[in-house]
């Protein structure tokens, strides 16, 4: 029999891999690295370990954070290896030759060192750390990055030209739990009356998008099913609203609702917690939440005001598309694809916004919205377009 395990798995379906077989029945266990420490799974006798991992890395050149491929460290080869045999003798089988894993770095490489920033160099500035450049970090990050940073920074509005943090624009993005660019999209929400609906969908986004459906083999095109009754062609961000949404509506029985929709009842209860959190944040800075359950999310006016709050945060992130059905960054070109489980992998919009890119065989965008290019133009800043170059 064979489990997989991985963090955004339904619970009932994590443990699955604690259950025992029938009698001659070999268990298998597909497992990412979250089960490389913390974790014991009873009768594990071996261990095959292909050496890589997923992890976050920034591009200073492209400024795109992506979710890479890479080798894992000599630590973590370790751990896997010390699954194998907890409670009797066991072998580890690496699919790597010795002269690779020699050539691993010895631990893993510190988040400061290969992903984006922003949000560390808007906190230190928010202390009075005017030069972040020379700052004494126990990790030292990359110059490139810092730079980066920067640039980013001030073109969200974040800093003025002499690199100082503005007010009330920065200090009130310094005050949020969040990256800059969610942030931003927040306090321009707050300006355009739709900050109940940004917050509910940032909360959507905080989670990985993959685990707030799930699915069977034996249930696919039900789970498909289910997922068109949220799916908007406005894109991810609009259907994951949606999703919660309906969620908060039903009161009789949550649980059931879940499982029949394919939605993880524990993604959705994480999402509840980061909303009501940030709701606090803003209340406490001043900005009033009201409640929307008489308006409609599916209301054209709504969604065109949150489609313009991502727009003021994300126009970084701008894509457009190509005669080919690839599509073109905005900012330095690159070419990325849409990923096969965005709302929009077969509609293809002119031009799109996008929380993240992942590289497996390309590079996917993913949690993608549709933008008008008009909305896009009104909503990037005239200091912005002198910085990074206007080609929209």
């Amino acid at each position: 029999e064979v489990f997989p395990i991985f963090s955004s798995l339904p619970h009932e379906q994590q443990m699955k891999i604690f259950e025992g077989c029938g009698e001659g029945v070999r268990k298998v266990v597909l497992a990412t690295n979250i089960a490389e420490t913390s974790l014991t799974i009873n009768g594990i006798r071996y261990v095959i370990d292909c050496g890589l991992c997923k992890q976050r890395g920034f591009d200073p050149k492209t400024g795109i954070d992506s979710l890479l491929l890479t080798p894992i460290s000599k630590a973590a080869a370790r751990q896997r290896t010390g699954r194998a045999g907890r409670e009797a003798p066991g072998l580890c089988y690496r699919l790597f030759p010795e002269s690779a894993y020699h050539e691993l770095y010895p631990s893993t490489v510190p988040e400061i060192q290969r992903c984006s920033l922003d949000h560390v160099v808007l906190q230190l500035k928010s202390i009075g750390v005017n030069d972040v450049l020379n700052f004494e970090y126990m990790s030292p990050p990359p110059t490139s990055a810092l730079k980066t940073a920067l640039v980013r920074l001030y073109a969200l509005g974040g800093l003025d030209r002499k690199g100082k943090i503005t007010d009330p624009v920065g200090k009130s993005m310094a005050a949020l739990p969040l990256l800059p660019m969610f942030s931003k999209t927040i306090l321009e929400a707050a300006k355009l009356r739709v900050l109940p609906h940004v917050l509910r969908t940032v909360a959507m986004l905080a989670e990985d998008s993959s685990s707030v459906f799930f699915s069977n083999e034996n249930e696919q095109h039900k789970a498909d099913a289910a997922r068109m009754v949220f799916a908007s062609s406005s894109g991810d961000h609009i259907t994951l609203l949606n999703v919660y949404t309906a969620y908060e509506r039903e009161k009789s029985d949550v649980k059931g609702w879940c499982r029949h929709h394919f939605i993880s009842q524990k993604a959705l209860k994480h999402a509840r917690e980061v909303f009501d959190q940030l709701v606090g944040y803003c209340e406490g800075m001043g900005m009033a939440v009201p409640d929307y359950k008489d308006k409609s999310e599916e209301d054209e006016e709504i969604i065109g005001q949150v489609k313009r709050s991502f727009a003021a945060g994300f126009y970084l992130q701008a894509a457009i598309k190509q005669p080919n059905g690839s599509f073109v960054t905005v900012n330095a070109p690159q070419t990325v694809h849409m990923h096969p489980s965005s709302v929009l992998f077969t509609k293809k919009p002119e031009c799109v916004l996008f929380t993240e890119v992942v590289l497996t065989t390309k590079l996917y965008m993913r949690d993608v919205l549709s933008i008008e290019r008009t909305v896009l133009n009104e909503c990037v800043p005239q200091f912005a377009a002198s910085t990074l170059g206007d080609p929209l």
